[in-house]
C-alpha cells in the first residue's frame, strides 16, 4: 500500500474510533446521575435488616435519571430510653452544592410512635428533578434525627398547643444568629423555621403524650 493509501486509511480509522467515543461519551453522559451517601443517625439507629445486625452506613443510589424518583427499604430501631415521636432527615454536605437544587430527600416510616428497643419499617426516598442540568455525579451526608417530643411541641411540655403557636410565631422565618432564633422550633432540623415546620406543628396540634 502506498504513502496515500495508508494516509486514507488512517483517516478512515480516526474518523471510526472518533465515532465510537463520541456513542460511547452519548451513553455515558446522557443525564443519569451516579453516587453515594454517608449516614449518621441522632437517637436512633438505622439498619439493613429487621434483627437490627448490619447498620446502615453509607447508601449507594445507584443509576438515576431525571425525573426519578428512588426509594430505598431500612429498619429503625430506637435506642434511646425515651419513646422515639419525631422523626425526620436532613441532607447536608452536598457535593456539588448545585446538586441540592435538584434533589430532595425524605423518610417514610410507618408506627407514630416507638417505643424503646422497637423497630419500625421505613423508607429513604431521592426525588431527582426533571429540570436537572449538568450532574453527572453527586455525594452528600444523610443525617437521621429522632425526637421524644412531637414536632410542633416547642416548649417540650408534652402537649401541642396555643404556647407552642405563639412561641412558633416569635421564632417564625428565622435562623441561627438571628434574633428570636428558637431551635425548638425548627422541627426538621433544617436551620430555618419555615412553612414546612408550620405544617408539622398544624398537623399535631392538639396531640398530648
Amino acid at each position: 500500500m502506498d504513502f496515500r493509501g495508508q494516509r486514507t486509511l488512517g483517516v478512515v480509522v480516526a474518523v471510526a474510533l472518533l465515532s465510537v467515543l463520541s456513542l460511547l461519551a452519548f451513553f455515558e453522559f446522557d443525564g443519569a446521575v451516579r453516587n453515594a451517601s454517608a449516614v449518621d443517625v441522632v437517637g436512633v439507629g438505622v439498619y439493613w435488616d429487621s434483627n437490627c445486625t448490619r447498620p446502615v452506613t453509607r447508601v449507594y443510589w445507584g443509576t438515576l435519571s431525571p425525573g426519578a424518583v428512588k426509594r430505598i427499604g431500612v429498619y429503625l430501631r430506637n435506642e434511646n430510653s425515651s419513646v422515639i415521636r419525631f422523626l425526620c432527615v436532613r441532607a447536608d454536605g452536598w457535593s456539588p452544592l448545585a446538586a441540592s437544587n435538584y434533589m430532595r430527600l425524605s423518610l417514610n416510616y410507618y408506627a407514630e410512635t416507638i417505643g424503646f428497643n422497637k423497630t419500625a419499617r421505613a423508607y429513604l426516598s431521592l426525588y431527582v428533578s426533571d429540570k436537572i442540568v449538568g450532574i453527572t455525579t453527586f455525594a452528600f451526608n444523610i443525617v437521621v434525627y429522632a425526637s421524644q417530643y412531637f414536632a410542633g411541641d416547642v416548649d417540650h411540655d408534652g402537649n401541642v398547643g396555643p404556647i407552642d403557636v405563639a412561641l412558633f410565631s416569635r421564632a417564625y422565618g428565622k435562623a441561627p444568629g438571628e434574633p428570636e432564633w428558637n431551635p425548638d422550633a425548627d422541627f426538621d432540623f433544617s436551620g430555618k423555621v419555615d412553612a414546612f415546620d408550620f405544617t408539622l406543628l398544624s398537623i399535631n396540634y392538639g396531640k398530648s403524650a
